[in-house]
C-alpha cells in the first residue's frame, strides 16, 4: 500500500510540473452560430491587412483598432459563409483554379510566378486560395439574396431617363471615396447618436489632415475599409441619390458631412470628377473572331498554333475569314462567320477590347489570349455615334439592378438562347458578365411547370418566380393556384383543388401543363422547362398510364433514348433503369439499352456539360458485380460486354464496379458521372449528400429539362414550409445547360 502511495504521489508531482509548462496554443475570441473565430485566424488576417495596407501606401491605423476592424469582417463574413453552406452554394476545383488562374494572368504572370510572389510576401499559397473560394462562395450569396430581390419596372427606368435629361451634371462621373459608420436595424436613440459622433470624429480626423485612407481602414464599417474605402469611378446614375446629391455640391478634395441612410452615416470623400456636360459619341468596331478554347483536349499551345496556321491562311493564303470563322471558332458567333456586329467600348473583356482597339482595319490579330480561350480578330469597320435611346435605356436598366452593360449585338447569336449572366463573363466569347452567349443582355425565356395541383408546386413556383433574375420564367398551370407570379401562362384546372388533397378529375390538367411546355421548347419558344413534382398514382388512377415525367417527356418529344440523371453533393448519377418494380431490373438490363445509356450519358455530358472526355463509372448489378457468376451473370454477361463496345467505340468508361465500393472518396474523385443499374441503387447517396439541392435532369432530348429531387409533399402543401432549394438549384442548371449549347 506504501508503494502504491509513493507511486501515486510521483505521477502527480510529473503531471503539476507538466501543468506549469503548459503554454497558450489558441483562443477563441469569437462565437459565430455554430463556427469561432480563434484568435491565430484574427492574426492572420490581421497580418495580411497589414501587407495589404503597405502595398497600398496607406499607414495602417493602430493595432487594436485595426484588429476590431478585422474582427467585425471576419464575424461577418463566417455567418455569410454559413448561410451558404446551408443553401447548397459550392465552388468546386474547377471554378477555383480557373479563377485563380485568371487572377494571375491579371497580374501577368504565370501561375507559378504568381505563386513565388505571394510566398516571398509571406502569403501561405493554399491560405490563400482558400480566401479566394471564399469570396466567390460570398459573391454568390449576395448574388441570390441581394441582387435577385432587385426588380426595376420598365415605368421606372423610363422615369429615372426623364429625369436624367434636366441633370445640368448628366455625363458626369466622380472618383470618390467613403466611411460608413453601420447603425444596426432598429438602433436606440442612444445608438444612433455613438454612431454619428463617431462618423464626425472620423471626419475631423481628415479635415485635421489624416490621409483618408488611413481614416477608413480604422473607422470604416464597409467591406471596402481596408481599401481605404476606395469606391473607384462612378457616373451619376450608380450612385445612391444620397451622395449624388452631396457629390453635386463638392469639389475634388472635399468631404461631405455625415449622410445619413437606412445602412447608417456615410462620410464621402470627392476625390476627382470629369466628363461633365453633354455625353461625348462612341466609337464603335465591327468585327469578327475565331475562339479555340482551351480544355483537357485542347492544350494552349495547341490553340495558339491552331490559330497561328489560321492566321497565316487568311494573310498570306487568302483564305476568307468567314469560312474558317464558320469551320474552326467555338462559339456562338461561328455560323455568322464569326462576326460580333457593332460593339461599344466596355462590351467585352479588357484583354479583348484592348487586342481590337489597336487593330488596323482588315488588320488580323496574333492569336489573343482571354478567360475563355484564344481568339483571331479581325476589325471591319469603326464609327463615330452618340448612344441610340435603345441602348442608352438599356444602359440605365443594368445600372440600376446593378448589372454592368454588355453587348447587345448577338441577339442575332446563331445560338439563339441567350441566358443568365454569370460572373466569370461568357463562356462562349470574350464579352463581359452578361449571359450564356455572352454576346446580349436579354435573358432566356424559361418555362417553369407547376406540377401537381394539390402538393407543394404551385407554391414553390410562386417564390422562385418572383426572386429570379437570371432570367424570365413563365410559370405554366391555373392562375388561380400562381397568385404573386410575375408571369402566369393560365392552363385551368378541371376542377378546384385543396392542398394536400389529390383528385385524379385535375390528372389530364397535370400533363397539359407539360404538353405547353414541351411544345414551347419544341419550337425554341422557351430556351429550357423546369418542372415541379407530379403525383404518379393520381395519373395512373385517372387511367391514364404515366411512369414519370422521363418517359412521358421522351415520348413527347420523339427522343430516341432518354437517360435520368441526378446532381447533386458533388455528384452525377444516371440511371440505366428508371421506375421499375426490382424483380424487373434484370430483364430490362440489356448489352442494347446500356449501349444507348452509354452514348446519351457521352454525348450530353460533352454537349451539355462542356466535358472534354467524361469519365463514366458503371456500377454492377449484383452484390460484388456477381462474384464471377457466384451471385449472378448479367454483370460477366451484359454488362461487362456493353462496357467493352462502349470503349471501343471512345467512350470513357469502366467497370462494372461493386455498388457497395463504387461511392468512396478514391474512386469519385477522377469521374465525371456514375451510371447506377437502377433507381434505389444510386439515388440514395446522391440524396443523402444533397437533399433538398439536388436536381434531376433528362439527358437526350432535343431541349434542356430539369425538375426538383423531392415528390409533392402533400402533407406541407399549402403550408408555407416547403423549401424552394432544389427547385432554385434546377432553373440555375437549367440556364446554365441551356448556355452551353
Amino acid at each position: 500500500m506504501r508503494k502504491l502511495i509513493l507511486i501515486v504521489a510521483a505521477a502527480a508531482a510529473v503531471f503539476a510540473g507538466a501543468a506549469h509548462a503548459v503554454t497558450l496554443v489558441d483562443r477563441i475570441v469569437a462565437v459565430v452560430n455554430k463556427d469561432v473565430v480563434t484568435y491565430s485566424e484574427l492574426n492572420e488576417a490581421v497580418g495580411m491587412a497589414e501587407r495589404q495596407l503597405r502595398r497600398q501606401g496607406t499607414p495602417a491605423p493602430e493595432r487594436a483598432v485595426l484588429e476590431r476592424q478585422t474582427l467585425e469582417r471576419l464575424i461577418l463574413d463566417k455567418a455569410q459563409l454559413q448561410l451558404a453552406r446551408e443553401t447548397g452554394i459550392r465552388i468546386d476545383e474547377l471554378q477555383l483554379d480557373r479563377a485563380v488562374e485568371r487572377i494571375a494572368q491579371s497580374n501577368n504572370m504565370t501561375l507559378a510566378d504568381f505563386r513565388r510572389a505571394l510566398e516571398g510576401d509571406g502569403v501561405a499559397f493554399d491560405a490563400w486560395r482558400n480566401e479566394v473560394r471564399q469570396q466567390m462562395i460570398l459573391t454568390r450569396l449576395r448574388e441570390r439574396e441581394v441582387e435577385n430581390r432587385v426588380q426595376v419596372s420598365d415605368t421606372e427606368v423610363d422615369l429615372f431617363l426623364e429625369q436624367l435629361k434636366n441633370r445640368p451634371d448628366e455625363g458626369a462621373e466622380y472618383n470618390i471615396a467613403h466611411i460608413l459608420v453601420r447603425v444596426p436595424e432598429g438602433a436606440s436613440p442612444e445608438r444612433i447618436r455613438q454612431a454619428r459622433s463617431r462618423a464626425e470624429q472620423a471626419g475631423a480626423e481628415v479635415r485635421s489632415g489624416a490621409p483618408f485612407a488611413r481614416v477608413a481602414a480604422g473607422y470604416s464599417d464597409a467591406p471596402d475599409a481596408l481599401q481605404g474605402g476606395a469606391l473607384g469611378w462612378r457616373n451619376h446614375e450608380r450612385l445612391p441619390e444620397l451622395f449624388a446629391d452631396a457629390l453635386a455640391k463638392m469639389k475634388p478634395g472635399d468631404i461631405s458631412e455625415p449622410l445619413r441612410s437606412p445602412a447608417g452615416f456615410h462620410i464621402v470623400q470627392l476625390i476627382e470628377r470629369r466628363g461633365t456636360g453633354a455625353q461625348a459619341p462612341v466609337v464603335q468596331t465591327r468585327l469578327r473572331h475565331i475562339l479555340i478554347r482551351t480544355n483537357e483536349a485542347v492544350s494552349e499551345a495547341e490553340a495558339r498554333r491552331k490559330l497561328l496556321d489560321l492566321r497565316e491562311r487568311i494573310v498570306s493564303g487568302g483564305a476568307d475569314f468567314a469560312e474558317l470563322a464558320r469551320a474552326n471558332s467555338d462559339d456562338g458567333t461561328a455560323a455568322r462567320g464569326g462576326e460580333l456586329d457593332w460593339v461599344y467600348p466596355g462590351d467585352t473583356v479588357p484583354e479583348f477590347e484592348r487586342a481590337y482597339q489597336e487593330l488596323k482595319l482588315a488588320e488580323v490579330s496574333q492569336p489573343v489570349r482571354t478567360p475563355f480561350g484564344y481568339h483571331l480578330i479581325q476589325v471591319l469597320e469603326r464609327r463615330s455615334s452618340d448612344l441610340s435611346p435603345e441602348r442608352k435605356r438599356e444602359q440605365e436598366d443594368h445600372q440600376r439592378e446593378g448589372v454592368p452593360s454588355a453587348c447587345r449585338h448577338a441577339r442575332r447569336c446563331a445560338t439563339a438562347r441567350p441566358t443568365r449572366r454569370t460572373r466569370n463573363g461568357c463562356g462562349s466569347c470574350a464579352t463581359r458578365p452578361t449571359s450564356s452567349c455572352g454576346l446580349t443582355n436579354a435573358k432566356p425565356l424559361i418555362a417553369l411547370t407547376s406540377g401537381e395541383p394539390a402538393g407543394v408546386g404551385p407554391e414553390l413556383c410562386v417564390r422562385v418566380a418572383r426572386e429570379a433574375r437570371g432570367a424570365q420564367l413563365v410559370v405554366i398551370g391555373d392562375r388561380s393556384l400562381l397568385a404573386g407570379a410575375p408571369r402566369v401562362e393560365h392552363v385551368p384546372l378541371a376542377r378546384p383543388t385543396t392542398p394536400g388533397k389529390l383528385d385524379a378529375a385535375n390528372a389530364r390538367y397535370v400533363l397539359a401543363v407539360l404538353d405547353r411546355a414541351i411544345r414551347g421548347c419544341l419550337a425554341g419558344e422557351y430556351a429550357a422547362m423546369v418542372t415541379a413534382p407530379v403525383q404518379k398514382s393520381v395519373i395512373n388512377d385517372a387511367g391514364i398510364a404515366f411512369i414519370g415525367h422521363t418517359e412521358y417527356l421522351a415520348q413527347a418529344a420523339g427522343a430516341e433514348h432518354v437517360v435520368m440523371m441526378l446532381v447533386g453533393g458533388g455528384l452525377r448519377v444516371a440511371l440505366a433503369t428508371t421506375h421499375l418494380p426490382l424483380a424487373d431490373v434484370p430483364r430490362a438490363i440489356t448489352g442494347e439499352s446500356l449501349g444507348r445509356t452509354l452514348r446519351v450519358l457521352d454525348a450530353d455530358l460533352r454537349r451539355r456539360f462542356r466535358i472534354a472526355r467524361p469519365r463514366i463509372l458503371v456500377a454492377g448489378l449484383n452484390p460484388h458485380s456477381g462474384e464471377s457468376g457466384h451471385l449472378g451473370h448479367e454483370d460477366a454477361d451484359v454488362i461487362a460486354p456493353a462496357i467493352g463496345a462502349a470503349r471501343a467505340a471512345g467512350i470513357e468508361a469502366s467497370g462494372p464496379i461493386p455498388a457497395d465500393t463504387l461511392f468512396v472518396p478514391e474512386r469519385l474523385k477522377d469521374a465525371d458521372a456514375v451510371l447506377a443499374m437502377y433507381h434505389d441503387q444510386g439515388l440514395p447517396v446522391l440524396k443523402y449528400a444533397s437533399f433538398g439541392r439536388g436536381v434531376n435532369i433528362t439527358l437526350g432530348l432535343p431541349f434542356v429539362r430539369t425538375s426538383v429531387d423531392h415528390g409533392t409533399a402533400l402533407d406541407i402543401a399549402g403550408s408555407g414550409r416547403a423549401d424552394p432549394g432544389s427547385l432554385r438549384e434546377a432553373l440555375e442548371l437549367a440556364i446554365e445547360l441551356a448556355s452551353s449549347t
